[in-house]
C-alpha cells in the first residue's frame, strides 16, 4: 500500500529537510506540516522531540510567536506520524 507522505509527490514550499523530518506547507490546510521521514505511528521521544522542536521554529517563522499550536491529530493520514503548527 502507498502511502503519500513517504512519497510527497507535491511539495509546495518546503521549510526545513533533514535525514529525520521534513516541514512543508500542507496541502489542505496551508499551515506548517511537519512529517517523519520513518513510516510508522510509534515515533522515539528522540523523533518526537527532533519533529516538534523544528516545527516550533517554522511555525513562529511562519506564523509568530505565541500564535499557534502544535496539533499532533492525524485525521486523513493516521498511518504515518506527522504533525501541524495551526494558528491558535
Amino acid at each position: 500500500m502507498s502511502c503519500p507522505l513517504c512519497e510527497l509527490k507535491r511539495i509546495d514550499k518546503l521549510y526545513y529537510e533533514d535525514d529525520f523530518i521534513c516541514i512543508l506547507s500542507c496541502d489542505t490546510c496551508h499551515t506548517p506540516l511537519a512529517i517523519l521521514k520513518r513510516h510508522t505511528t510509534e515515533p522515539t521521544s528522540f523523533e518526537v522531540g527532533w519533529l516538534e522542536s523544528h516545527l516550533r521554529q517554522v511555525g513562529e517563522k511562519v506564523l509568530g510567536k505565541g500564535k499557534f499550536r502544535i496539533d499532533r491529530k492525524m485525521r486523513k493520514l493516521p498511518g504515518h506520524i506527522h504533525y501541524h503548527a495551526r494558528p491558535n
